[in-house]
């Protein structure tokens, strides 16, 4: 399934694309810098283990992980988290400049939206479109990322935990919700696959901060080390792992890999 994903990556931004250089240099070299392309994977597996087609669901797949992509791009700005340095090869604005790089991201946030336009067909696709959309949007994970420059640390509890929601956990639950909806999901399975998007996506960043806080990379950020410790950040780990599993429950076998993903990411060590 990884190679697909990288293959599918490989078409929608292939090295003679018609975008001016080094425009598109710069896109390719953020969107093929590895990583677990987790937020794909999710997609496919949950459309295809729940009877959709992989065929239909790769677009979809591809454009959110552009829209993942290009917030990574700004994250690592200057006027943001001023990152040199991402899976061990030089961030776009160091290589390209800040300019470039911003422009890098614009870029792949539009080609993800012509993607997703470009394969709405019916009314799966169309509720699946906007279910990403919606949550890469500014009530979602640019809302987080507003709030998350703030560096207000004494944020009230609700709102901190909003913050991760829609910051990261949106697009876990959008690669889960729109898998499904692909697939033809009743409402009430919709729901359950948010829901468990929710949970997998705050387990997953807790559990960087608690690996950013042991690289001693999360001084003076708005993380749930920062805010709770290390102990206590573990047993959320480990409890919103529980809370993605449980919800999942009304699948039967069909999603057994997210469960074991979702039980599996509190262990992660990269």
């Amino acid at each position: 399934m990884l190679q697909r994903i990288e293959d599918a990556l490989e078409r929608a931004l292939p090295q003679d694309a018609a975008i001016p250089q080094p425009l598109l240099s710069a896109m390719r070299h953020s969107l093929s810098g590895g990583g677990k392309r987790m937020r794909p994977r999710i997609l496919l597996v949950a459309c295809t283990h729940l009877g959709g087609s992989e065929e239909q669901a790769l677009p979809f797949a591809v454009a959110l992980e552009m829209i993942h992509t290009y917030s990574l791009i700004h994250d690592d700005l200057p006027c943001m988290d001023d990152d040199a340095v991402r899976r061990g090869q030089p961030t776009c604005h160091i290589l390209y400049g800040e300019a470039m790089a911003l422009l890098a991201g614009d870029g792949l946030q539009g080609l993800a939206a012509e993607i997703l336009v470009r394969n709405i067909v019916d009314e799966k696709t169309r509720a699946a479109a906007h279910c990403i959309l919606t949550a890469a949007g500014v009530t979602g994970m640019i809302a987080g990322q507003c709030k998350d420059i703030s560096g207000d640390l004494n944020l009230p509890e609700d709102e901190f935990l909003m913050l991760h929601i829609q910051k990261t956990a949106a697009l876990f639950s959008a690669a889960l919700r729109a898998g499904g909806l692909l697939a033809g999901v009743s409402a009430f399975e919709a729901e359950a696959l948010r829901r468990a998007g929710l949970a997998l996506g705050l387990c997953f960043q807790i559990t960087d901060d608690l690996l950013d806080a042991a690289d001693n990379e999360d001084e003076g950020k708005l993380t749930f080390v920062a805010r709770y410790g290390v102990e206590e950040s573990k047993k959320m780990a480990q409890a919103t792992a529980k809370r993605a599993v449980e919800a999942l429950t009304i699948f039967g076998e069909r999603l057994d890999a997210i469960q074991k993903l979702a039980l599996l990411i509190p262990g992660r060590t990269i």
